[in-house]
């Protein structure tokens, strides 16, 4: 009988299973890039499409807020693009979604690809860089928020598609220049316009509806 010390010494085998860091820098990269990618076509339908300033700049503060959480991730662990392996994707030859019926359509499924993203991004920080996953979440909420804000604007928009604007104006109510206020008022869609006055002398408001 052999005591332990007479074994022949083990040879340890290297590990050839790769870096699980690697693997999820890598998701990392592809996650962020889908959902600035998402962002950025939501936004864009939503500037030039419809032309909804303000509907776009609340999308591109998200797509921003990606774009500075990708930073913060690789100031800790360098550039993700050089975990990137395209022709290594699995997945790389699925089908896609398909063509999309209506504008609608499309940006409906982009704003969805973002939320699976961006919970994507969350997840893999918390495993990698748990002190980052606050902000991917604050942005996952944020995408969640401005959807919902979003899709509630372009209902009510479409229900008044075929609608008038009518505006009532009269200078005691007015908090600015009547003929600027009335201006601006026509300029965002208003088709009529009345002035009322029920003060003034009757002088003063033809005056008024001359310069209108």
């Amino acid at each position: 009988m052999r005591n332990w010390w007479s074994e022949q010494p083990v040879v340890m085998e290297p590990d050839s299973s790769p870096n699980p860091d690697h693997g999820t820098l890598r998701g990392l990269d592809a996650a962020f890039n889908r959902l600035v990618e998402a962002l950025r076509v939501v936004e864009d339908q939503y500037r030039f499409a419809h032309d909804r300033a303000v509907i776009a700049g609340r999308w591109q503060q998200l797509r921003r807020s990606g774009g500075q959480l990708r930073c913060q991730v690789e100031d800790t662990v360098g550039p993700l693009v050089a975990h990137r392996n395209v022709a290594g994707d699995q997945l790389r030859s699925a089908p896609g979604t398909g063509e999309h019926p209506e504008p609608q359509a499309l940006i409906a499924a982009n704003i969805s690809r973002a939320r699976e993203a961006s919970r994507s991004v969350e997840e893999m920080l918390r495993l990698l860089l748990p002190q980052l996953s606050e902000p991917a979440e604050k942005l996952r909420h944020g995408i969640y928020e401005v959807e919902s804000i979003t899709s509630g604007l372009m209902v009510r928009g479409s229900r008044l598609e075929n609608r008038h604007l009518y505006v009532l104006v009269t200078e005691q109510l007015c908090h600015g220049d009547l003929l600027e206020t009335t201006v601006a008022a026509i300029e965002g869609g208003a088709r009529i316009v009345q002035l009322r006055e029920k003060i003034l002398p009757a002088s003063s408001v033809l005056e008024r509806a001359r310069q209108l």
